[in-house]
């Protein structure tokens, strides 16, 4: 296990913007929100990550999608993907939910 090598440091609750100036590794994994690696950094945050999901219920509709995820990388929508969980779970149902 990675967390046993005597060779590697695990720091957990850690702020690696408060400690990498002290840090002396040859590598370093960040593992943090990746938002505010960016920032550091000076970059813009990532356009395409979305938090907000709006909930959907199609009535009287077996399945929405095909499949139960379907992404949309383009800028044409206000969302990256849509999510039937209905497929996961093998429900049977005359209506389903979905996410965008």
């Amino acid at each position: 296990m990675i967390g046993s090598n005597e060779k590697i440091d695990v720091f957990s609750n850690t702020d690696f913007f408060e400690v990498r100036d002290r840090l002396n590794c040859e590598t370093i994994i960040y593992t943090g929100p990746i938002d505010s690696y960016f920032a550091d950094q000076g970059w813009d945050s990532l356009e395409y990550r979305s938090l907000d999901f709006e909930r959907k219920v199609a009535m009287n509709t077996k399945f929405f999608q095909p499949i139960s995820v379907v992404n949309h990388p383009s800028n044409e929508n206000d969302f990256t993907r849509i999510v039937e969980y209905k497929h996961f779970l093998n429900q049977t149902s005359p209506h389903t939910v979905y996410f965008i």
